[in-house]
């Protein structure tokens, strides 16, 4: 059975999330379901508790409380674990419309059927893949161009395995990205969440970050500095099936951000 506590701690952090004002005791009360009978003398009393426990911080411009990072970071992690057990689906329009709406940072990673069609020798110089759907250059090694002509009509993908497979890695690297369609929404919020972190920026534009992590909820993972309320971030990672076709998708945003709400919207 969940304590009032709990329950009061987890309507202060919805409220919060839902309007970023700071929450004071009979705010919560009346915002409080009609089955859960408390007064505000005692909301105040278990408000001191919380906050005395790490869950809840004082604001100087008012008697409101506000939930701290680590006490949110358990409330996203909860409300949103049940939901991301569900299937989604989404095209260009609704992701675009959701990452302009809760000013997130969507990237779409789509298996892609690029098939190696051509290998040319640039008068001994370079080695240029020609793929269905994009263009790779090396730097010419006899080898190295014997072994990619070995392999016209394979994807992408089955050139990166097996050039990996025998130590080719110069070839199975450069073909990383040719394996996926990528597409990405909000970039601008992205440079903003970022403060200026270029590795970690190109990451999550190249859609790396998607390659190294599995399907879940990240909080500190990535490596990014905390600074502040707008420095707190969270991101998750899931499978879609975007535009009639199976896919992963990283949301990346703040902290303080309605997940639970947007990943509804996309619910099957």
């Amino acid at each position: 059975m969940v304590s009032k506590k709990m329950i009061l701690l987890n309507s202060i952090i919805k409220h919060y999330i839902e309007t970023k004002e700071p929450v004071g005791s009979e705010t919560l009360r009346v915002h409080l379901s009609d089955d859960i009978k408390i007064s505000s003398a005692s909301i105040r009393n278990y408000f001191k508790a919380l906050v005395s426990e790490g869950d809840l911080t004082m604001t100087h411009a008012s008697s409101g409380r506000i939930p701290t990072a680590s006490s949110v970071k358990r409330y996203q992690k909860a409300s949103l674990e049940p939901v991301l057990r569900q299937p989604f689906r989404g095209d260009r329009e609704l992701i675009s419309k959701l990452s302009d709406a809760y000013n997130v940072y969507f990237i779409v990673q789509i298996n892609s059927k690029n098939t190696l069609e051509n290998v040319e020798n640039f008068n001994s110089k370079y080695i240029i893949l020609e793929f269905s759907k994009d263009q790779v250059a090396l730097n010419f090694s006899d080898a190295l161009y014997r072994f990619a002509r070995e392999m016209v009509g394979l994807s992408a993908e089955e050139v990166s395995y097996i050039a990996n497979s025998v130590g080719a890695f110069v070839l199975g690297d450069k073909l990383g990205n040719l394996k996926y369609e990528v597409y990405r929404f909000g970039s601008e919020y992205l440079i903003d969440l970022l403060k200026g972190d270029g590795n970690l920026y190109l990451e999550f534009l190249s859609g790396e970050v998607l390659l190294k992590h599995r399907n879940g909820i990240y909080f500190n993972e990535f490596g990014f500095n905390e600074r502040g309320n707008t420095g707190f971030h969270m991101s998750i990672i899931n499978d879609i099936t975007y535009q009639d076709k199976e896919a992963r998708m990283l949301c990346f945003g703040n902290l303080f951000t309605n997940y639970e709400e947007l990943y509804n919207q996309i619910y099957i």
